[in-house]
């Protein structure tokens, strides 16, 4: 495993990471499988995990981590989320909504005391606002409580961790120019660069880390794919090491966030790290491909079709 440093901050990370909420919310895996795993993760070298603190995962993978981590503190990386309040069951029957944005100071302190008892380790490494938007970014009371728990050692950095599309470049910039957020999170894959390539040249010129999510999707079969091939020919290397590689090249860019769907694929991954990085002329060739849509030929061969991005 090889380790990267967060941006400007004094954090290490390990080069692949794990998303905790990808075996502890949507389809839960037991307790006990979820231990197993993370266990694995911190044999292969692994010492970044990203949790959230409420939504499917409802703070359960930030137990778990920290009953996993407490032997090894010193070496392990913990990043979690806050800005999603649950609501009352009462607000849940009115609105048919499960959790709400709350970007109050007082909810903000509820939600690092509530990490922090859960994971039953300090500080907190990163703190992230979870998918901040325009009028979260405005509000210098709460980004003057950000700064008090630094100062305070509740948390030793903080950042934001954004969605997918190009909705999101504005709020990611915003956060990391204004309010110079150390890190920033979002979705990057392949198939889907934005707005992780805007944000990477913004973080470049703020000296900010990058943390990219879900650079592998092992969950279906894409045909688009088939455009890859060469990344695996007489390689040594499988396509999701190629893709966690990709990933990797983007500037910026401290660690990787795969899904891992078993110890098997988190071994797989995790190895990508040791890999060389990808030259110059697969860069290009992947480029190009995005450029031009990942287009597939139809059956009869009688020309292109455009596979959706």
């Amino acid at each position: 495993m090889r380790y990267r440093r967060l941006g400007g901050t004094d954090l290490e990370v390990s080069e692949v990471g794990v998303p905790v909420a990808s075996w502890t919310g949507g389809s839960p895996r037991p307790d006990e499988q979820v231990e197993q795993l993370l266990r694995r993760a911190l044999d292969l070298g692994i010492t970044y995990f990203d949790l959230v603190d409420v939504g499917g995962d409802d703070g359960r993978g930030e137990r778990l981590l920290g009953e996993a981590i407490r032997r090894d503190r010193d070496r392990v990386t913990v990043a979690t989320t806050f800005g999603y309040r649950p609501l009352e069951p009462l607000e849940q029957a009115l609105s048919g909504e499960r959790r709400r944005h709350d970007w109050s100071v007082r909810w903000a302190a509820t939600a690092i005391d509530g990490s922090l008892s859960r994971l039953g380790v300090e500080p907190i490494d990163l703190w992230q606002l979870h998918h901040p938007d325009a009028q979260a970014l405005e509000l210098d009371e709460l980004f003057g409580f950000l700064d008090q728990q630094v100062v305070k050692g509740k948390v030793r950095a903080w950042g934001v961790t954004l969605g997918p599309g190009a909705g999101f470049v504005e709020e990611g910039a915003g956060a990391l120019r204004d309010r110079r957020a150390a890190a920033a999170r979002t979705v990057f894959s392949v198939f889907e660069q934005t707005p992780a390539r805007e944000l990477a040249e913004v973080a470049v010129e703020t000296g900010a880390g990058l943390l990219l999510r879900d650079p592998v999707d092992a969950r279906r079969p894409d045909p688009r794919f088939e455009h890859l091939d060469f990344l695996t020919l007489d390689r040594g290397q499988t396509l999701g090491q190629a893709l966690v590689r990709f990933a990797l090249s983007l500037p910026a860019v401290a660690a990787v966030l795969p899904s891992f769907e078993d110890e098997g694929q988190l071994g797989e991954l995790a190895t990508a790290a040791d890999l060389p990085d990808l030259p110059a002329e697969d860069l290009d060739r992947i480029a190009e491909r995005f450029q031009g849509g990942f287009r597939l030929e139809d059956q009869d061969g009688r020309g292109d079709l455009e596979v959706r991005q």
